[in-house]
């Protein structure tokens, strides 16, 4: 009876294989020496920490979409985050999806709040960055250049994905 082993080169090619795979699904962190926040969707300024910020791709020729994350305040005051922009578009105002009497709509709010040492999540359906005059299409592995500004902590620019609609379905037990 013959027993065959893998051999450490499959092993080690599998292995990297894997991380390779993981690094272009975006596993895997920050560049050696990069700073963690440097990443696309990722952004600090101040106390404030921006995650997992991404755009909705636009649908035809529409012009508009939105942008969602989460935004973490780290200090021990209160923060307001006042303004966004997005390059490329018109218009870009913070909305809050409000549903009354069977009625959906989407309000205008001047200030997003964001309580000390919490956090507030921008998402589908709830709070999120209304991105109105696009100069073109948003797809799918595109990327934006959002510009948010607060309060306390400043005004912080970064890279943020385009993807696609389907992203949209609720995961929030992940």
């Amino acid at each position: 009876m013959k027993t065959e082993l893998f051999g450490f080169g499959a092993v080690a090619a599998a292995l990297i294989g894997g991380l390779l795979l993981a690094k272009s699904v975006g596993f895997g962190g920050a560049e050696p020496g990069q700073d963690p926040a440097a990443q696309l969707g990722h952004a600090m300024v101040g106390a404030i920490v921006v995650e997992q910020a991404w755009a909705a791709e636009t649908i035809g020729d529409q012009g508009r979409t939105a942008a969602y994350m989460t935004i973490q305040n780290g200090s021990g005051g209160e923060e307001r985050l006042m303004v966004a922009h997005v390059e490329g578009a018109a218009r870009t105002s913070i909305h809050r999806t409000v549903t009354e009497d069977n009625i959906t709509r989407m309000d205008h709010i001047n200030a997003l709040i964001i309580q000390p040492e919490g956090s507030a999540h921008l998402s589908p359906g709830g709070t999120h960055i209304m991105i109105m005059g696009l100069e073109g299409p948003l797809a799918a592995g595109d990327s934006v250049t959002l510009s948010l500004g607060f309060l306390e902590a400043g005004d912080v620019t970064f890279e943020v994905p385009v993807r696609a609609r389907m992203d949209m379905m609720d995961h929030s037990g992940h």
